[in-house]
């Protein structure tokens, strides 16, 4: 469950991806796209616990704005393990 409550420290916007804001601060699950939200928890994990950084260029097909039309979008990420001052290990 630690996953779910991982937070987007860092987004590009873009005009065409949910209208331009900036998705900084909220939970990874915020897209509403199930089957994303379950693949960036499972790498979540694996970057956690292996500790090797984890790069992705994803394509994915969905809608991404209020008018609900469908479009090709690619995600970038980079998935590494840090320390956190508390010992816990953190995903940047």
């Amino acid at each position: 469950e630690q996953e779910r409550e991982a937070i987007w420290v860092h987004w590009d916007r873009a005009e065409d991806v949910f209208d331009g804001q900036d998705l900084k601060g909220l939970p990874v699950g915020c897209y509403g796209d199930e089957a994303f939200e379950n693949e960036i928890l499972g790498d979540l994990v694996c970057a956690r616990e292996s500790g090797i950084p984890l790069y992705h260029a994803i394509y994915r097909l969905a809608a991404v704005n209020a008018d609900g039309v469908a479009r090709v979008r690619v995600f970038f990420r980079l998935l590494q393990r840090l320390e956190a001052q508390d010992g816990c290990p953190k995903i940047l």
